[in-house]
């Protein structure tokens, strides 16, 4: 059964550990990328911290295709203990504090301020840290599923020359089911050769390897991959369906390095905005750990929880031309540290889910 029971974080802390272990430093890398990049381009507080799409070469016969799996994720922070850092982008081009917020919060919420010197806009971290406080969702949690090939999230690079700078590549995401052979006891190999489920939604018509989320106009930077779409990010799986992190404008950064047996590994960040009605229907797929069973929704005590939440941390709109427009923050910035191990796209599953326990007309949104 494809499940991940709450109480599992202290049998799986063990493995957390080592999935955890070493990722506080990685901050340091993506800050000081993000830094070199807005110190080019001049203010930092007018720029999202990407390297800028170089003049070239590029290639229609570039050939050279990458597919990797998500096998790792970090938030920011270690289950149980303090923040080890904070990852994202300057989403919305503007430094909150000492600069006004770039969307209107509510009054009793106060004033979001980004991370210096660059404007960093994650309030994302608050909302997954409280998550894991309230043992609604743990990034061990999270992170098991992946490793166990449960199921997880693929990018896929094609059209690369292979070189430092290639200023037109297509970058795609899919959701995943997990590996091939998951429910009948098998695990990830990590050799390449994985083959990982995609979801029916993830694909054109539900069937091939054409993606739904694509971005043909994606670059390569200085050794930086860089794109930009409105893409799904599954991070592993809780109780009846997985974790989905559902970004418009999103962003991904991350550099591919050689890993063990020659395997190539991409590690990078992505970012983007997970919109507040969205995020707030999407719960309704979990059951409620304290609530015998009954999904989070609705008059539900956990969902009335997290609905306060998810609410007061709205911290960013939904998409970039409606920043600092005095429209309201309908939104929460996300920025997640992720790292993918070469792998091989698989067969197509139908998209699972847990229906509408609280009606087909339900809508969580804040108020």
């Amino acid at each position: 059964m494809r499940r991940a029971v709450w109480a599992t974080a202290v049998l799986t802390a063990v493995c957390a550990c080592q999935l955890i272990a070493g990722l506080e430093t990685r901050v340091v890398a993506d800050k000081d990328a993000a830094d070199a990049a807005s110190e080019a381009s001049g203010d930092p507080c007018s720029q999202v911290g990407v390297p800028i799409r170089p003049d070239g070469p590029s290639s229609p016969s570039d050939s050279l295709s990458f597919t990797f799996a998500l096998t790792a994720i970090d938030f920011g922070f270690v289950d149980g203990g303090p923040p080890s850092g904070l990852y994202g982008l300057n989403l919305d081009q503007t430094c909150t504090c000492p600069g006004a917020d770039s969307c209107i919060r509510p009054v009793e919420a106060g004033t979001v301020c980004d991370v210096p010197p660059n404007g960093i806009d994650n309030n994302g971290n608050i909302l997954f840290r409280e998550a894991s406080d309230l043992n609604f969702v743990t990034q061990m949690q999270l992170n098991q599923a992946l490793q166990t090939g449960e199921s997880g999230a693929i990018i896929r690079i094609d059209g690369y020359n292979g070189q430092l700078n290639d200023s037109l590549v297509t970058v795609s995401v899919y959701s995943s089911h997990g590996i091939e052979g998951f429910l009948q006891g098998g695990v990830p190999a990590n050799d390449g050769n994985d083959h990982w489920v995609l979801d029916e939604e993830s694909v054109i018509g539900g069937a091939g390897t054409n993606p739904v989320h694509s971005d043909p106009t994606a670059y390569v930077a200085n050794g930086a991959i860089v794109t930009e779409l409105d893409f799904p990010v599954t991070i592993g799986s809780t109780t009846t369906a997985p974790v989905t992190v559902e970004l418009t404008a999103g962003r991904i950064l991350a550099n591919i390095s050689k890993g063990d047996a020659g395997l190539e590994v991409l590690s990078g960040i992505f970012a983007g905005r997970w919109q507040t009605t969205k995020m707030l229907t999407s719960f309704q797929q979990f059951a409620d750990p304290f609530g015998g069973g009954q999904a989070v929704c609705g008059t539900d005590n956990t969902y009335l929880l997290l609905h306060d939440i998810v609410c007061r941390l709205a911290d960013i709109t939904r998409i970039d031309t409606l920043d600092n427009r005095n429209n309201p923050c309908d939104s929460v910035a996300v920025g997640i540290h992720f790292d993918a191990l070469q792998a091989k796209l698989g067969s197509v599953a139908p998209h699972a889910d847990a229906g509408s326990p609280c009606g087909v007309d339900w809508v969580g949104s804040c108020p």
